[in-house]
Parts: C-alpha cells; sequence; structure tokens
C-alpha cells in the first residue's frame, strides 16, 4: 500500500480519533512505533487506534509536514534523526561554515532567531521562516535544527490548542 496515500487520506476522513497519547488535550494521529537500525533507516509508524502501521525516512515526515501531527516527544526524536541523517549525507567542509544561532526570542506567541551567517552578519528570522528557508536549514548544525523543528511545532501545538479553547 501506498505509503503516501494511506497518510493523506487518514488524515482527511479520521482527524477525530482519540488518541491514547494526548498531551494538553491535543490530538495526535501517528507514533513511532519502532526506531530505525543501522541498515534500515525507516521509522515504523502506527496510526493510533487502527493496527496500520508503514515505513517512512524522518526526512520525508519532516518535509511533508507530517510531524505536525505526532506527539512531542516523538517530534523530537524525529526532528533529531532527521537532521543528523542529512548532515550526514551532505557532510559538511571546513571551508562551508555552519551558520550559528546566537539568541532564541519569544515575541507575541512567535519565536524569533538571531543568527550569524558570516562574522559580522546578524540576521533575525522567525522559527516558520527558518524552517521553510532550505538555504539556511542546511547550514544549520544538527542541535540548531532541532531547536527550530521543535519551536515550529511548538507552535502550531499552542494555535491549535488557542482555537479548541476558543471554541
Amino acid at each position: 500500500m501506498n505509503q503516501d496515500y494511506v497518510s493523506l487520506d487518514y488524515r482527511e476522513h479520521h482527524s477525530d480519533v482519540p488518541s491514547s497519547r494526548n498531551f494538553n488535550n491535543e490530538s495526535c494521529v501517528f507514533r513511532v512505533f519502532k526506531l530505525p537500525k543501522e541498515r534500515d533507516p525507516y521509522l515504523h509508524i502506527q496510526i493510533i487506534g487502527k493496527a496500520v502501521v508503514f515505513k517512512m525516512l524522518p526526512e520525508k515526515i519532516m518535509r511533508d509536514d507530517m510531524l505536525l501531527y505526532f506527539n512531542r516527544i516523538d517530534i523530537v526524536m524525529i526532528t533529531h534523526l532527521g537532521t543528523k541523517n542529512e548532515l550526514e549525507k551532505c557532510s559538511v567542509k571546513p571551508e562551508n561554515k555552519l551558520f550559528k544561532i546566537l539568541k532564541q526570542l519569544f515575541r507575541k506567541g512567535k519565536t524569533t532567531f538571531v543568527i550569524e551567517k558570516e562574522e559580522g552578519v546578524v540576521e533575525e528570522h522567525t522559527a516558520n521562516e527558518i524552517y521553510n528557508n532550505n538555504e539556511i536549514t542546511e547550514k544549520l548544525s544538527g542541535t540548531d535544527g532541532i531547536k527550530i523543528g521543535y519551536s515550529v511545532a511548538e507552535e502550531h501545538y499552542n494555535k491549535v490548542f488557542q482555537l479548541r479553547k476558543s471554541a
């Protein structure tokens, strides 16, 4: 069965499934069922409440915005694995200097990061801007990538929680 079909079809038709792994009354649709091994880089993902398990790469989960349908612990793990795998693939050379996060600021419900791109060149971006900008994300360290991914997911959860609270 095609993995993309399973995930997209399930999200469209079964968004109200109760979860045994709720955090702050947020409904999680997927959970990590089995971690990857050395020879098999795929995560085994289970649809909560169903006996459906499928394989998917952590990088693909991050690219397809499926990250938003996992609980917070799984998000950190998937982001770490995806960032680690991407860094191993591109193996940054010394001449390709990494960007560095200098500060993390919280303004009006959004996380803003101050990034040093080069010596003396500093820019300020929101977590979503960084997440959607390949130039920046490719040059972040693994730890900084995890911070960005977690901040994006946290903002999404807070937005969903506020919408449910006001409804």
